[in-house]
């Protein structure tokens, strides 16, 4: 949580320093409520969710929520690897990324089917040659959807939380404060 201090000048005058240190408090409790930790495990979870759903069939609203959690495990990933330096973490999210970005075409399919009748005038119809084809398509881009599921390595997110874990609690709640200040402070 990061709240205004009261004890700044600048708080007084309702123009904020950022690069002021005092403008800012950080108050994280650590380890057991890292809200690193804690925010990747609730991801992971929608992730897995969405992933047993798949490997059983290709659903619209699972690839959208397994997206959505690839989308956050990354941003989750990226403040981790800038707190501990760890510049190749990315790395490690690749396959994650593969599966995201192969997922991703099949979305885009689906979301011009949906979004197709919106762009026709409410007196026609959308043509059927057209939908035709965004279906045939779709049903190419399925195969490919189920082997990347399939063929998913699970242990691959199983590692990185490990890793995220024993990172995060070998330090103190004041490492992890200042940690955070500086790469606010940084981002300025």
């Amino acid at each position: 949580v990061i709240t205004l201090a009261n004890n700044c000048p600048c708080s007084a005058r309702y123009s904020l320093n950022p690069l002021h240190e005092r403008c800012f408090t950080f108050k994280i409790k650590m380890p057991a409520d890292n809200p690193i930790v804690r925010h990747w495990q609730t991801e992971l979870k929608v992730f897995d969710q969405n992933l047993v759903l798949l490997k059983n069939q290709l659903s619209a609203d699972a690839i959208h929520d397994l997206r959505v959690a690839v989308k956050k495990l990354r941003s989750y990933l990226k403040l981790w690897a800038a707190l501990f330096n760890k510049k190749h973490a990315k790395d490690s999210f690749e396959t994650t990324n593969q599966l995201f970005s192969t997922l991703g075409k099949h979305r885009n399919i689906e979301i011009s089917k949906q979004l197709l009748p919106s762009f026709i005038n409410k007196n026609q119809r959308v043509p059927k040659p057209l939908l035709v084809y965004l279906h045939l398509l779709q049903e190419q881009v399925a195969p490919y959807c189920q082997q990347a599921i399939q063929e998913y390595d699970r242990n691959i997110l199983d590692e990185l939380t490990k890793q995220l874990e024993q990172e995060t609690e070998k330090l103190v709640s004041q490492d992890l404060e200042n940690r955070v200040k500086q790469l606010i402070l940084s981002s300025f």
